[in-house]
């Protein structure tokens, strides 16, 4: 590990051990949850660590509770000016059943992963937005473009249990992935 100085711990400075980056090709942002430091350490070597809020540590994992959440860096530091190519992925366990959400409009959403571009105005508008999350009980994504959401499939989530996802966007399209399986392709 590789130790930071300058964060504080109340009034104090301390040093944090944060473990060695793990460089590669491309890769704009890279998160572990495996180190117990007040924040998200970023892996890829350029420093992009993430704010964390209301949430606790487990082995390996980060709990997120009501509103909880780690806030990114901004979108135009992680992907530039456009987005033309690139890959989200990451696993998730609800701690409550997904089955239960509604899908009733403006209720029901349990984000996973959220980051966008405004025109200035701070709302989503359909262009330069990637998400994944629930709503009711479907996983939906939006990737860019118009429109933004390209699939809505039956949510894969179940209380209790860790389930992989990932989007892929690129010039060959859009995907959406389960557990290494393909389950909406655009």
């Amino acid at each position: 590990p590789e130790p930071v100085v300058g964060a504080s711990v109340g009034a104090a400075p301390v040093a944090l051990a944060l473990p060695k980056a793990q460089p590669e090709p491309g890769l704009a942002l890279r998160y572990a949850f495996d180190t117990p430091t007040p924040f998200a350490c970023d892996l890829s070597g350029k420093s992009r660590h993430g704010k964390v809020s209301r949430a606790k540590r487990e082995p390996g994992a980060l709990v997120l509770t009501g509103k909880g959440g780690v806030r990114l860096p901004s979108g135009l530091e992680l992907l530039g000016t456009k987005a033309t190519v690139g890959t989200v992925s990451l696993w998730a366990r609800p701690d409550f059943d997904p089955a239960a959400l509604s899908s009733a409009p403006a209720q029901g959403y349990a984000t996973l992963f959220y980051i966008m571009q405004t025109d200035g105005n701070g709302l989503p508008d359909g262009y330069d937005e990637i998400g994944l999350f629930l709503h009711g009980r479907k996983l939906v994504a939006h990737c860019g473009g118009q429109p933004a959401r390209f699939a809505a499939v039956d949510s894969p989530f179940v209380k209790g249990k860790w389930t992989h996802v990932a989007l892929t966007w690129g010039e060959k399209g859009r995907r959406l992935y389960v557990d290494g399986k393909a389950v909406a392709v655009v």
